[in-house]
C-alpha cells in the first residue's frame, strides 16, 4: 500500500478532474452518486471514507468475486 496521500482539497479545486467540485462541508467532501438507481451519499475526508445508503432500502453494496 502507498504511503502516498491524496490532496482532497487541491485536486477538487484545481479543476484538473472531469467531474465539478464536490460539496465541502467541515472538511468532508460529499456527493451523491446513483448506483442501480439509488442515490448513494459518498463522503470522504483526508483521513476517512464512508457511504450511506437510503433510508428503508434493502439495496446493498457487496463485491463481486
Amino acid at each position: 500500500m502507498s504511503e502516498y496521500k491524496l490532496n482532497l482539497e487541491l485536486t477538487q479545486q484545481s479543476g484538473q478532474t472531469s467531474q465539478p467540485p464536490w460539496r465541502c462541508v467541515n472538511g468532508v467532501y460529499q456527493d451523491v452518486v446513483l448506483i442501480e438507481e439509488k442515490p448513494i451519499l459518498f463522503k470522504v475526508s483526508q483521513d476517512s471514507f464512508f457511504y450511506e445508503l437510503p433510508k428503508n432500502s434493502d439495496f446493498t453494496l457487496s463485491k463481486k468475486s
